[in-house]
């Protein structure tokens, strides 16, 4: 089907009250949608729950959306990987056994699962050719 896009101003007063909270899942398109937002999220600065699609998005046009981001005052809050985003949602109970298995197929010293080491933008681009997952859940807050 068709999607429909709005600007968040247009959604903001279709609603009639500002976000305080953003979740964006938009695989690789990160980097349309919050320039297409830009002025918007430099005004309001609502807390970002993103995934960051880095492998989709490739280097230069990742560098440039965190560049952009840090431009509004946002600054990162916590990366976690793919796998903890998406187990994060399930019972205390599945995750204590999902967890281990999920270690022992993948054998990643990370074990997709969890925060990863990241304290600013800046580290992310710095290891953007390392291990990590490229595909990682990002929490954004601004100042």
């Amino acid at each position: 089907g068709d999607v429909y896009k709005r600007q968040l101003y247009e959604f903001m007063n279709t609603v009639g009250e500002e976000p305080t909270i953003i979740k964006m899942d938009v695989e690789g398109y990160e980097y349309e949608i919050i320039s297409g937002n830009r002025n918007f999220l430099c005004e309001i600065k609502p807390e970002i729950f993103m995934e960051f699609h880095g492998h989709i998005l490739g280097l230069d046009r990742s560098i440039r959306l965190l560049k952009m981001l840090e431009s509004c005052g946002y600054r990162l809050a916590g990366a976690y990987s793919d796998m903890d985003t998406f187990v994060y949602n399930f019972p205390k109970s599945f995750r204590r056994i999902f967890v281990p298995v999920y270690r022992r197929i993948f054998k990643t010293r990370h074990a997709g699962i969890g925060r990863l080491p990241f304290r600013s933008f800046s580290d992310i681009i710095q290891n953007f050719k390392e291990e990590y997952p490229w595909c990682m859940g990002l929490h954004l807050v601004a100042d």
